[in-house]
């Protein structure tokens, strides 16, 4: 019986140390089977920021208004005369006189030289500026929008 003994112990060391061995190979085997990992490598990248001009807003230059009517100059008590000029550049339109008579004093202390304008459309036209050459009217509107821009919806009236 001892010699049964012996040998089942025999066995049973023999089956630990077999296991040992076999869970020891497959450890060693599978270092050896995976593949080494990866070298990470860092990318540096450099970030150059240069100025970025921002876009300048042109000004976009209003259209001139161009209306033609008959007119006649309203002059301090004299009756209405036709006028020698073709263009009047027009900065007030008003139905009541006194409105008109009004706006045309304010603009007489902003230093212009207004004249009032009876017109048939029953409007009477405050103007600035009169002359026979549209481009000088035209001018004569662009300056007074850059140099009065509470006045940018003054226009040009053409005489029939």
């Amino acid at each position: 019986m001892q010699f049964n003994e012996k040998n089942s112990q025999m066995k049973k060391l023999l089956v630990v140390l077999v296991s040992l061995f076999i869970i020891a190979s497959c450890k060693t085997s599978k270092k050896a089977v995976s593949e080494p990992e990866p070298v990470k490598e860092e990318l540096v990248v450099e970030v150059v920021e240069e100025p970025v001009e921002e876009p300048v807003a042109e000004e976009v230059e209003e259209p001139i208004i161009i209306k033609t009517e008959e007119v006649e100059i309203i002059e301090e008590e004299k009756p209405p005369v036709k006028p020698t000029y073709d263009f009047f550049v027009i900065i007030g339109s008003f139905k009541n006189p006194a409105n008109a008579e009004n706006y045309k004093a304010d603009m007489g202390d902003k230093g212009f030289t207004p004249v009032l304008l009876s017109t048939d459309s029953g409007f009477l036209r405050v103007a600035v500026d009169q002359t026979n050459s549209e481009e000088d009217a035209r001018t004569f509107i662009k300056r007074i929008r850059e140099k009065y821009p509470e006045h940018k919806d003054v226009w040009l009236l053409k005489k029939k």
